[in-house]
């Protein structure tokens, strides 16, 4: 339907929202708050949406949370999680499977978190939002309820402040206190990016502080010392692939100009062998198009179009092929993507496909030579200094959860100093890899002779190129009728990705449109808003896509919970810790 393809995936409701708070302390004093939300979304009843995305804030002030994803329902079932992962700050959860829903679905996700009560001075509260300041849908209603366990009812000092709004609002709203549960009403319907926050008061000292384990120091002290060590491993592995002694076999010499793309191969190799890995993302899309694998359809939006990839056929795909068309349309007969500079994702599957196809790949198909040590020891390096990368961010992190003080003492100042040492090194050790290219084998060097034949003819006058088709040579190839102008926009067409892998695209762009007026006709893989073929364009765009791209579901950031004044009265909703961001996906 019209309005599925334009409409965002945020585009529904919430009919209500309820959150049953179940607050208890642990053996060791520490707070432990097990969470059971149920909302309901009202989607619309075509194909849009398969689920929601349920973005739970992993840390509040300024540690973790230890969130613990314990079950999922709908409708009363279980339902499956499509995904779960760490973004900008929140345990994101992503329902469903590839299954569309449609009209009102209501779910049930429990989870739980620990250490989830702030100090005063003189008091300790639970100062938490409901749905948080960040969602783009309404709430028909906005519920929560704080079941107090017999091991904290005793610390409750009875009083309690709802806040609800967007963030900063101090707009009061009901509380119902029943002794052994505290449940905090909206008025009304809640508006997007409103809230309803919950504060409670306790008795201080009640419960313990947040903590390391001691082993977690102990093992603090290590991570600056392997960071360092994987680092230095991985440094030396890229400088022994680097300088390596190894030469590429020597070539005939002589170019043969060439009007045809290498057979067996896909672009993604292509490019690769031809030193243009930049290009190969979208010269391998509009090589599916012109094969009429996928069709690309431009949609305007304001004054820059975006484009929309529609899956057409899977027949008689290369593996690299398969791999960037299961990264966007995910192999569904029928299926679409759009094109997003915003899209981290898909962006991340298609830079893997790519690699894998100029790196690894191109090893066991006999273009590469293997690295020295093996084929491995590329990657095995590429490892170490990621580790030694990531190490840091750990040892950091770590420090930063601890209490104060411990910055004055010069083994944690160290501590501190670590990821300076470290990153160096991996830069260095990154930047080594990156120019270190496996020399080519026989194979490899003829068919990058056979591509630089293709670029020849490609580059050269019409006139030339027609008389390259009809040199005896050329008809001995393939032979192609130069009168038929059907032919020539078959061939001028199967080459255009290579126009794209070679830079010169907005030329053979021209060369295509002068093709096809000469028919008057246009292409059937592309459909422009303005009707005109623009392919010079289209290929821009592709290029921008895959160098942009970025997080595919980026929730808003955690707002920093900041001082309530609960002994005062004071306050404001989306204040406090929890809350989160719901979506559509």
């Amino acid at each position: 339907m019209p309005q599925a393809a334009s409409a965002s995936l945020n585009d529904f409701t919430f009919r209500e929202f309820e959150g049953d708070y179940y607050l208890s302390r642990d053996t060791d004093g520490r707070a432990v708050m097990r969470v059971v939300e149920s909302f309901t979304a009202e989607f619309p009843d075509y194909d849009r949406n398969k689920g929601v995305i349920r973005g739970i804030p992993s840390t509040y002030e300024d540690h973790s949370v230890s969130v613990k994803v314990e079950s999922l329902k709908r409708n009363g079932a279980t339902e499956p999680i499509y995904r779960q992962y760490s973004s900008n700050g929140q345990w994101i959860v992503e329902t469903g499977d590839d299954n569309y829903v449609r009209g009102n679905q209501t779910y049930e996700l429990t989870y739980t978190l620990r250490d989830v009560i702030r100090d005063s001075d003189t008091y300790q509260e639970l100062y938490w939002d409901t749905v948080g300041t960040s969602s783009p849908q309404s709430f028909g209603y906005v519920k929560g309820t704080v079941h107090l366990d017999d091991s904290v009812r005793g610390l409750f000092t009875g009083e309690t402040l709802c806040y609800e709004g967007g963030k900063g609002a101090t707009t009061r709203c009901q509380v119902d206190d029943n002794g052994s549960s505290v449940t905090f009403s909206s008025s009304g319907e809640i508006a997007p990016y409103h809230n309803v926050t919950m504060l409670m008061k306790f008795s201080p000292d009640g419960f313990a502080p947040y903590r390391t384990d001691p082993w977690q120091v102990l093992k603090t002290f290590g991570l600056p010392v392997g960071s360092l060590i994987t680092a230095l491993v991985g440094l030396v592995m890229a400088l022994r692939l680097r300088f390596s002694r190894r030469h590429e076999p020597v070539g005939t010499g002589t170019i043969v100009p060439q009007y045809l793309p290498p057979q067996g191969m896909s672009v993604l190799e292509a490019s690769g062998i031809k030193g243009r890995e930049q290009a190969a993302i979208p010269a391998q899309l509009i090589d599916l198009a012109v094969r009429h694998k996928i069709r690309i359809v431009e949609q305007s939006a304001g004054n820059k179009p975006t484009y929309q990839l529609q899956l057409l056929s899977t027949e008689g795909l290369h593996p690299d092929e398969e791999a960037v068309l299961r990264a966007t349309t995910k192999l569904t007969a029928g299926g679409t993507y759009t094109l997003s500079s915003t899209d981290y994702s898909v962006g991340a599957l298609l830079r893997s496909a790519r690699d894998k196809a100029t790196g690894l790949d191109a090893v066991d198909r006999g273009y590469r030579q293997a690295p020295l040590g093996g084929k491995r020891s590329k990657k095995i390096a590429t490892v170490f200094l990621t580790l030694g990368a990531m190490v840091p961010f750990g040892a950091v992190f770590v420090v930063s959860l601890l209490s104060g003080g411990m910055e004055k003492d010069p083994a944690w100042m160290a501590l501190f100093a670590t990821p300076f040492i470290t990153w160096p090194i991996m830069f260095a050790g990154t930047a080594l890899m990156a120019k270190t290219k496996n020399p080519l084998t026989s194979q490899g060097v003829a068919t990058r002779e056979y591509l630089e034949g293709l670029e020849m003819y490609m580059k050269v006058a019409e006139a030339d190129r027609l008389k390259i088709l009809q040199s005896p040579g050329g008809a001995e190839r393939t032979p192609i009728d130069t009168n038929d102008q059907q032919q020539m926009i078959r061939l001028y067409e199967r080459v255009l990705p290579y126009a794209v892998l070679f830079g010169i695209e907005k030329d053979w762009a021209k060369t295509l449109e002068l093709a096809y007026g000469a028919v008057d006709t246009t292409p059937d893989w592309y459909s422009g808003t303005s009707g005109v073929f623009n392919a010079a364009a289209l290929g821009s765009a592709l290029s921008t896509f895959t160098g942009t791209a970025a997080a595919s579901f980026v929730p808003p950031p955690s707002t920093s919970s900041g001082s309530s004044g609960f002994s005062s009265g004071g306050g404001f909703s989306g204040g406090g810790g929890g809350g989160g961001s719901f979506g559509g996906r």
